[in-house]
């Protein structure tokens, strides 16, 4: 397949969200095309002293992935393409990984301004504004009161990223960021591929996103319920948590195993586990 204009590839990638089911394909010339182009069309104009300081920063620090770095008192993050040692589970080769998040990144803010805006993207490195504290911290620096509506917030900003037809991956509360001052909800590190399990990737990114609140061992579910009515305060995406219950009966083998597994408190097993129960009750409140 040819792309004979960067008009024709920008028309084909905003009208086809699902091209992101294939580009776990390795070595995919029509995916690299689309991507470089798109990067091209919107990044052809660098701030060079920006790109110096990053590049500085990357010096300073070799060996990291992911490096926080100040520019004309600005906060930034680079991300590198580079391995982070983790199994390929969840994640791709570094490559794969670095050009979807990338692809995720601009094409999500293009409509709705939900990822980390991308000031600069060269071919091995993006480097982001800095989008304030991550939920998990939130949490354990604020009062439950106080942090109610965040959550509420995050709940919300995860349905209006599905009613868009994007879907995130992994949206661990780790990732998830919250900007007092701009009263914003950011999502972090878009690089995961595709669920494994032949499901709705927006149903797999609730469940995940509550089994992460889950993790934290809160000693109330308040924050939770919290972020569950941010989500349901969007009409057009109520219906997903029937899609999750619809993931849960499916797969009840898998959960029943985890409940018997959670007699042992493995925090990763015991929060599938509670998220299930949990999801399966909300039918009933």
């Amino acid at each position: 397949m040819a792309i004979n204009s960067s008009n024709t590839a920008l028309q084909l990638m905003k009208s086809c969200n699902y091209i992101l089911l294939f580009i776990d394909r390795k070595n995919s010339p029509v995916y690299t095309e689309f991507i470089l182009i798109y990067v091209k069309e919107r990044y052809i104009m660098l701030d060079k002293k920006l790109k110096s300081a990053a590049l500085l920063a990357i010096e300073k620090n070799a060996q990291r992935r992911v490096i926080p770095f100040i520019y004309n008192d600005i906060n930034y993050y680079i991300k590198r393409r580079m391995s982070n040692g983790r199994n390929t589970f969840a994640k791709s080769s570094p490559d794969t990984a670095f050009y979807r998040e990338a692809y995720k990144m601009l094409s999500v803010n293009e409509a709705v301004p939900l990822a980390p805006p991308v000031v600069l993207l060269c071919d091995d490195f993006i480097v982001t504004e800095d989008t304030g504290t991550p939920l998990q911290v939130v949490a354990k620096r604020l009062s439950v009161e106080e942090s109610k509506n965040i959550f509420f917030n995050a709940g919300h900003a995860l349905a209006t990223l599905h009613s868009h037809g994007f879907w995130h991956g992994r949206p661990a509360i780790r990732d998830i960021t919250w900007h007092g001052q701009e009263q914003k909800i950011t999502f972090l590190d878009w690089e995961n591929k595709v669920p494994f399990l032949k499901t709705d990737p927006q149903t797999i990114d609730l469940f995940l996103f509550l089994q992460s609140c889950f993790r934290e061992e809160w000693p109330t579910n308040e924050l939770i319920d919290s972020a569950v009515s941010g989500y349901l305060s969007l009409p057009s995406e109520k219906e997903r948590f029937a899609d999750v219950r619809a993931f849960i009966q499916d797969h009840s083998r898998i959960f029943a195993v985890c409940r018997v597994l959670s007699v042992f408190h493995w925090i990763d097993v015991l929060s599938v586990d509670m998220t299930a129960s949990y999801v399966m009750n909300l039918s009933d409140k």
